[in-house]
């Protein structure tokens, strides 16, 4: 299993170590892998498993076992061998090894529900549209057939990091003492030092502004951000460090602001260094929003912060009727910068928000209005941001009509949208400005928008 991997704590493991019937403990297993419609499948006695296309490799090659019974093992070739583990009546991948198979290096089926779990359907994480999985759904039922309350409570704890519908129906189907244990064991991810695969989930179903919960989000926060180790430590789980920084500002935000700017200082909407894939950047997007509500919260001042303001004539940062504006109202462009005390209630509302939708989103908002935010609380917005903004809202005298066009000929005095010039106003700073058919001028002494003519496009 992966490094960090939430595997069987409080005690769970002891429990389970008495279950005779975790996996068939009758003996050694027999088996073959043969080819089937293209691809391949695992006999095991009457189960039988479809193998995934990079197992076909098995085909004819042998099938060997563990002397205590309940796993199997094929080489699946490059030095690897595939284990399988037998549930009742159902047969699960688990990881890759190194071939041969050192049976006594192996986890035992109980230790590896989790990673049996995760392999039994699609890849889910948080904020993930993931599918039902009938593989995931049987081994629920394997596990509740063959080792009780026990083994589904460890499959929950351990398998917490998949983000799977089966994971939340198992859970919801628990009953109340069950459940309490899946809570209890998850609290330890809030530890610093301890294994992070289901912080996400315990961000979720644990009260985290409460005792004693609170007290740790600070420390648990430092450690997976990675703000006080060497540069090279990897950032681990943004978006429970997000949901975290969350609860921490509302607990105790004069803590939650300096912490919060250390973690924009960690740079976390840099992509990770992968080799091949995808680079999923919402998990970080969300973390640099939860860290600027933050220190928006605290009024704290941030280096971190202006930079992260890359749209600085965006409608999020200007009010009316007390509000910030969504960009989807009809606007002349003439509403003033918000205020803090137009802000701050945004910023309440926002943190109130519960952890677990948050952490079910699918992406963060852009940074640009809780920046700013932040920036208001701080009574640190740039010079460059205000005169923007005034600029826009400069006096503008131009004709009612003609409508600016290319037929009326270049330097014709015309009409142009009054809100595209008083935005570009905003966004082109200078003297002399042109947007589409129109050119006009701004003068920052005067402080008037004028001289709007016909022009061709840019």
């Amino acid at each position: 299993m992966q490094t960090g991997r939430l595997c069987v704590v409080l005690g769970l493991s002891a429990a389970l170590a008495g279950c005779g019937s975790c996996g068939d403990k009758k003996g050694p297993l027999s088996g073959e892998v043969r080819a089937v419609d293209g691809g391949a499948e695992l006999a095991v006695g009457d189960v039988t498993l479809t193998l995934p296309p990079d197992d076909v490799a098995a085909v004819g090659k042998a099938v060997t076992s563990d002397p205590r019974g309940g796993r199997v093992a094929f080489d699946v070739g490059a030095g690897d061998a595939r284990v399988v583990h037998v549930i009742g009546k159902g047969a699960f991948l688990g990881a890759r090894v190194k071939a041969p198979v050192e049976w006594s290096r192996v986890p035992e089926t109980a230790t590896a529900l989790g990673e049996l779990f995760e392999l039994a359907g699609p890849r889910c994480r948080a904020g993930d549209a993931c599918e039902a999985s009938p593989r995931r759904a049987q081994l629920v039922e394997a596990v509740k057939g063959e080792m009780k309350e026990r083994g589904v409570v460890t499959l929950l704890v351990s398998g917490a990091h998949v983000f799977a519908p089966e994971w939340d129906a198992t859970f919801g189907a628990l009953a109340a003492p069950q459940a309490e244990e899946v809570r209890a064991a998850l609290a330890a991810t809030l530890e610093p030092g301890k294994p992070y695969g289901g912080v996400a989930r315990a961000a979720m179903l644990l009260p985290l502004t409460e005792a004693p919960h609170a007290g740790k989000l600070a420390a648990r926060i430092a450690d997976l951000s990675g703000v006080d180790a060497p540069a090279s430590t990897p950032l681990r789980e943004a978006r429970a460090v997000g949901a975290l920084l969350r609860a921490l500002a509302k607990v105790d935000a004069k803590a939650a602001g300096p912490l919060a700017c250390r973690v924009l200082g960690q740079k976390p909407l840099e992509p990770p260094k992968v080799s091949g894939g995808e680079v999923d950047l919402a998990p970080r997007a969300m973390l640099v929003e939860a860290a600027l509500l933050a220190v928006a919260k605290a009024g704290a001042k941030c280096e971190h912060v202006a930079a992260l303001v890359s749209d600085p004539c965006a409608p999020a940062l200007r009010c009316a009727k007390g509000k910030p504006l969504t960009g989807h109202e009809t606007s002349d462009q003439t509403e003033p910068l918000c205020t803090k005390d137009e802000l701050a209630p945004a910023v309440e509302a926002e943190l109130a928000r519960p952890a677990k939708d948050v952490l079910l989103q699918s992406s963060a908002s852009p940074p640009d209005a809780w920046a700013f935010a932040a920036l208001v609380a701080a009574g640190a917005v740039p010079e460059a941001i205000t005169l923007a903004h005034d600029r826009r809202r400069y006096a503008l005298t131009q004709p009612k009509s003609p409508e600016c066009d290319l037929s009326l000929g270049e330097g014709t005095p015309c009409h142009c949208d009054e809100a595209t010039l008083r935005d570009q106003a905003c966004r082109q700073g200078g003297e002399h400005l042109h947007v589409a058919f129109c050119k006009f001028t701004a003068d920052d002494k005067k402080k008037t928008l004028t001289g709007v003519v016909a022009a061709s496009p840019p």
